[in-house]
């Protein structure tokens, strides 16, 4: 969930069934993990490259293994790590691969492979 202010809001259209919103600002700082999602898709009512930040992470997954309405094809997933990490010096990084860690699957611990080799856990936060 993003923490925004009412006036923040720049404008909306509906696509489909959903009304897209855009704000000029987001607060990241209550956020476990966040995701800037770049790919294809309609941005506005043309196709062309786009992004989409999201914070769940089941979310991501599937976009980045099945798309979604809003992405035809996903390009590039970066990680945005906590306010706790990035205090400590970790910053945005590219994501090479999502994936549940073994026998957490009735409540998920998710972790996150940078292409520099790090690995975050949902569970660092």
């Amino acid at each position: 969930m993003f923490l925004t202010n009412s006036d923040e809001l720049q404008g909306r259209f509906r696509l489909g069934e959903t009304d897209i919103l855009f704000w000029s600002s987001i607060n990241l700082t209550r956020c476990d993990f966040t995701f800037l999602v770049e790919g294809v898709g309609l941005d506005g009512d043309a196709l062309g490259l786009t992004a989409h930040l999201v914070s769940d992470v089941a979310t991501v997954k599937a976009m980045w293994e099945e798309g979604s309405r809003e992405l035809l094809s996903v390009r590039q997933i970066y990680v945005i790590p906590p306010r706790s990490l990035r205090q400590k010096g970790c910053s945005m990084a590219s994501l090479t691969e999502i994936r549940m860690r073994e026998g957490t699957e009735h409540s998920p611990v998710y972790e996150f492979v940078t292409d520099t080799g790090d690995v975050f856990t949902s569970d660092q936060a």
